[in-house]
């Protein structure tokens, strides 16, 4: 297969990770409803205090030369990744005879945060 499938072509061309790079991430709920971890440090409480929307409000958009590897530390990139499973089995006529069909799809949005962020921020 040199070339895209046509509905490939045709799902780039909905340009989503643009769309979501110019999203602000903000939490849905204000900080004060949020559950704190056990063991959050006191830094971080006093940072809170400070300037709570510091630590939520993300402006993805604005990173410089943001390359498409920073959706994986947003919640887009799971949407992203579920619309274009979605358009798999949609486009590939998944489950539409008798061989059974396997699709896989993983979510690494929870292990990136972990990692970035450590197990007990907010975020």
């Amino acid at each position: 297969m040199n070339e895209l499938p046509a509905w490939v072509k045709q799902f780039n061309d909905y340009k989503l990770p643009e769309k979501y790079l110019k999203i602000t991430g903000t939490p849905c709920n204000q900080l004060k409803n949020i559950p704190r971890a056990p063991m959050m440090t006191k830094l971080t409480k006093a940072c809170l205090k400070q300037k709570p929307n510091r630590y939520f409000t993300h402006k993805v958009g604005q990173v410089v030369n943001p390359s498409y590897k920073i959706l994986a530390a947003t919640p887009y990139g799971n949407t992203f990744t579920l619309k274009f499973a979605e358009g798999v089995v949609l486009n590939e006529h998944l489950g539409s005879n008798t061989v059974p069909d396997f699709l896989a799809v993983s979510s690494h949005l929870p292990i990136t945060l972990a990692t970035g962020s450590g197990l007990t921020a907010l975020k």
